[in-house]
């Protein structure tokens, strides 16, 4: 993908720009995520940081989003396309 579509699919910024790319890849289907957030030579003091914003500002409003899809096989489908389509993606 090209540098476009990877800042899409990247959360990063605030908890509320994280909660908002979150909302617009559930809205896809996407329904899993893995965070990494000791990466580049980042401070370890930004890392932890970092992790506790994570787990007490984004982790609690995660149970409220929901993906538009309702079906496994919807998901498992709109996820192939977010992953194999970029240009397909219709997020933030």
């Amino acid at each position: 993908p090209n540098d476009e579509i990877w800042k899409q699919r990247l959360v990063v910024g605030t908890p509320e720009e994280c909660l908002e790319t979150l909302r617009a890849h559930a809205e896809v289907g996407i329904t899993y995520v893995n965070a990494l957030f000791d990466f580049g030579g980042v401070p370890h003091d930004v890392v932890t940081r970092s992790m506790k914003l994570f787990s007490q500002e984004v982790m609690p409003e995660l149970e409220g989003i929901k993906p538009r899809t309702t079906t496994p096989e919807e998901r498992a489908t709109n996820a192939e396309i977010f992953v194999t389509r970029g240009d397909r993606y219709t997020g933030v």
